[in-house]
C-alpha cells in the first residue's frame, strides 16, 4: 500500500506507531519546481501556508527513512525509483 501525504515531524510519528515497519519515503522537489506543480492542481494551501510548509520541509526534514530528490523525474521514473527502495 502507498499513502501520499504532506509529512511532517508530527505526522511521521503517528505514520511510525499505526504503522509499525512502515517504509517512508519524503518525495523532494526545489521550491520553484513545487510552485510550477502545485499551479497545475486545485489550490488547497494559501500561498503563506505554501511558503511555511516548504520552509519547515526545508529546516526541519522529517526523519523519512529515505530521501529522494524527483524534480526532474518523470512519474514514471519516481515510481521506479520508490519500488526498488521498496524492494531492497
Amino acid at each position: 500500500m502507498v499513502v501520499a501525504d504532506v509529512v511532517t515531524q508530527a505526522t511521521i510519528g503517528l505514520y511510525r506507531t499505526l504503522l509499525p515497519g512502515c517504509l517512508v519515503v519524503r518525495l523532494r522537489v526545489t521550491p520553484q519546481e513545487a510552485r510550477r506543480r502545485a499551479a497545475t492542481r486545485p489550490a488547497h494551501l494559501t500561498g503563506e501556508e505554501f511558503a511555511d510548509l516548504h520552509a519547515r520541509e526545508r529546516d526541519e526534514p522529517p526523519a523519512a527513512d529515505h530521501h529522494l530528490d524527483v524534480t526532474r523525474m518523470t512519474v514514471e521514473a519516481q515510481t521506479a525509483a520508490v519500488g526498488a527502495l521498496w524492494r531492497t
